[in-house]
């Protein structure tokens, strides 16, 4: 018997435990190994006592090995070298398959992108409704090109067509925005589009998201290169219409970048001053109106507090506008409106104390009447008095969440600053070997180097925070989301480009 018994035994621990089961049986063992939990023995009894040794064994949860193989250990490396060699063979068969189809990608690209196109007209052709003399074709049409839709059918076919405004919950959702706010577009949709209740949010985020992706990423230098890069990409590379709108996003978020950098006297941080110092003998610095890295520390975090402050107010001023379309004109004033005043009142009442003594009056009463006015009207809809101030008073402890709304925003400053202190730390070690060939060595390879570590960690910490800002600081005053995009019928192609007609030629 060869095989395994549950638990770890020496020679003697198991004699004897074979003996107390049966002490009359006639079994030589011997230990192979012990593992974790396991013996590994060799046994040898006499035939006529087989029987009797495989059931004492099992008392011990002996077990066989799976398979116990009769082939000589070089028969079984010649089988398994043979078989990787077939294996091998196989391989390279299909690396040069592959080869093979790889030089017909782009072939294969248009058969999918044609197969594609097919079975999305297919699809329209197939929800059409159908009798013997006509077809009843329905769906979503956007107002700006129903004209012309229906130009193009009765100049082609003879059609009676019936349009009417999509005032349903389940109408599909286009969002139609300038060249200035239409890149934060994709923005909205990764979150979610606006439902039918909702206006567009599209306009605040773009304004919001370039001013705090700037501000965040606050570097001149890096900011130009985020305008030449975009630029070069729209202008060279002809991408694809969603590419392009990220091009255009990440281009005015440069352009913020730049002038942020401007205001702060960032240039690949402060690489001017070093870089004129150390190299040239003569230290010149780029003027900054606030200066992070030199005791301005404080004044960045007032700023970015007061344009989170500016950010809120406008998501409630968008609530307020979203409960007017929506007709409810007393959530519009109770639920906007007087938080609106009631964080103006605070904050004109903090500038009393700091600033100006003469407006702390103003900002308390202000402050105090939006309270009451929010206490008398936060639980209108409960009909019991006493539940309905209750919940008016208890409305006020709202406020704790417009404060750590605003902490949030704290985030730009320290992006900001983290920006700043690692171009430093970069600028200083380039330049630490000074006029010497060693020196401008180190300028050569730190520099690029340690610019180019800094501006992939901190673009991707900008766009992400400032996303965030957007997402949970500024949608949660006002939007819901959850509209269902349009999609035209239209030749949508993912590897080649057409060219179309246009539509006045069609």
């Amino acid at each position: 018997f060869i095989g395994t018994v549950a638990g770890i035994y020496t020679l003697d621990s198991l004699n004897e435990k074979i003996a107390e089961t049966d002490p009359e049986l006639t079994l030589y063992t011997e230990i192979i190994n012990t593992g974790k939990d396991l013996t590994y023995i060799f046994a040898c009894t006499p035939k006529a006592q087989a029987e009797k040794a495989e059931a004492v064994l099992r008392t011990l949860a002996f077990a066989r090995p799976v398979q116990i193989t009769s082939k000589l250990p070089r028969d079984k490396i010649a089988s398994k070298e043979e078989r990787a060699a077939k294996c091998k063979e196989r391989i390279d068969g299909y690396i040069k398959e592959i080869k093979d189809i790889s030089e017909r990608s782009e072939e294969i690209e248009g058969l999918y992108d044609y197969c594609k196109r097919h079975a999305e007209r297919y699809k329209a052709i197939g929800d059409a409704g159908e009798t013997a003399h006509t077809v009843l074709i329905k769906g979503y049409v956007t107002e700006r090109d129903l004209p012309y839709l229906e130009k193009q059918l009765n100049k082609q076919f003879t059609v009676v067509i019936e349009a009417e405004d999509a005032d349903n919950e389940k109408a599909p959702v286009v969002l139609e925005n300038n060249a200035f706010a239409r890149p934060a577009e994709s923005l909205v949709k990764m979150y979610s589009l606006p439902g039918p209740h909702d206006i567009d949010p599209t306009p605040i985020t773009g304004f919001f998201y370039y001013l705090f992706f700037g501000m965040m990423f606050s570097d001149a230098g890096y900011g130009l290169i985020m305008i030449l890069a975009t630029t070069f990409a729209l202008k060279k590379l002809h991408p694809s219409p969603s590419m392009k709108q990220s091009m255009r996003l990440f281009r005015y978020c440069g352009i913020s970048t730049f002038l942020w950098g401007l205001v702060y006297g960032s240039f690949f941080g402060d690489s001017i001053a070093v870089i004129s110092e150390s190299f040239f003998g003569h230290k010149i610095a780029l003027p900054a109106l606030i200066d992070p890295m030199n005791g301005d520390a404080v004044t960045m975090l007032i700023l970015s507090l007061a344009l989170g402050l500016i950010e809120i107010i406008v998501g409630l001023c968008a609530k307020f506008a979203t409960c007017i379309k929506n007709g409810d004109k007393a959530g519009a004033f109770f639920d906007a409106g007087l938080w609106i005043t009631e964080l103006i009142g605070l904050t004109v009442m903090a500038a009393g104390f700091v600033i100006l003594p003469a407006l702390k009056t103003v900002g308390i009463v202000l402050a105090i009447g939006s309270a009451v006015g929010l206490i008398l009207t936060q639980g209108r809809d409960k009909k019991n008095p006493i539940a309905r101030l209750f919940s008016g008073i208890t409305s006020l402890y709202d406020i704790t969440s417009y404060v750590s709304d605003l902490l949030s925003f704290s985030r730009l400053m320290a992006l900001g600053l983290t920006t700043s202190a690692m171009s430093a730390v970069f600028n200083m070690l380039a330049g630490m070997g000074g006029r010497t060939v060693g020196g401008f060595l180190m300028l050569f390879i730190i520099f690029p180097l340690g610019h180019a570590i800094n501006f992939g960690l901190n673009i991707l910490g900008a766009y992400v925070h400032t996303l965030r800002l957007q997402y949970v600081e500024l949608f949660s005053k006002f939007y819901e989301g959850g509209g269902k995009e349009f999609k035209a019928f239209s030749t949508n192609t993912k590897y080649t480009q057409l060219d179309l007609n246009s539509k006045e030629e069609n």
